[in-house]
């Protein structure tokens, strides 16, 4: 799994904020989502790309989001679950992106998925997969969980959820 901000311009999307494809890849679905990027809830800083809502894409080999930063939707969504100088510096940190000209974006290949959860009571949907750098265990949650079933199709999305559902 990659995931960042400016690092990905060029290589992941473009200056518009369009995916850039890989050749031969093609986009079967876009929509409008919430999806954030985590470890695990219980590190002292969980959140590595906060919870609000971007364009998510379907293709052939991968799924990815896109979004340009919105400090106040991050730092509302950070203050939901901590209440200390992190949201000060998040905010900081999207005006940065925002002058630059820079998204924000997560890109998983299917080849990378371990594990897909599905959580009925929140509408979302955890995706986990290493870290591309690290090798350490992040996931991706994309809510509501109807809108991102509609981009596979719901034969498809069952069949792509059972899956990933238990461990490789």
């Amino acid at each position: 799994m990659r995931y960042g901000d400016l690092g990905g311009r060029g290589r992941v999307y473009d200056e518009a904020g369009n995916p850039i494809l890989l050749k031969s890849e093609v986009v079967k679905g876009k929509a409008d989502l919430r999806f954030g990027v985590y470890r695990t809830l219980l590190s002292s800083k969980p959140f590595i790309l906060d919870f609000y809502e971007g364009a998510v894409y379907l293709t052939d080999r991968r799924i990815l989001g896109i979004r340009k930063p919105d400090p106040k939707a991050a730092a509302l969504a950070r203050l939901s679950y901590t209440a200390d100088m992190d949201v000060l510096d998040t905010a900081d940190r999207m005006k940065l992106i925002l002058e630059k000209g820079g998204f924000e974006y997560f890109s998983v290949d299917f080849g990378e998925i371990t594990k897909v959860r599905k959580y009925r009571l929140y509408g979302a949907v955890e995706i986990i997969a290493p870290d591309s750098k690290t090798g350490r265990e992040l996931k991706v949650g994309i809510a509501p969980e109807k809108k991102f079933r509609a981009l596979f199709g719901d034969d498809r999305y069952e069949l792509w959820l059972e899956t990933y559902r238990g461990n490789k």
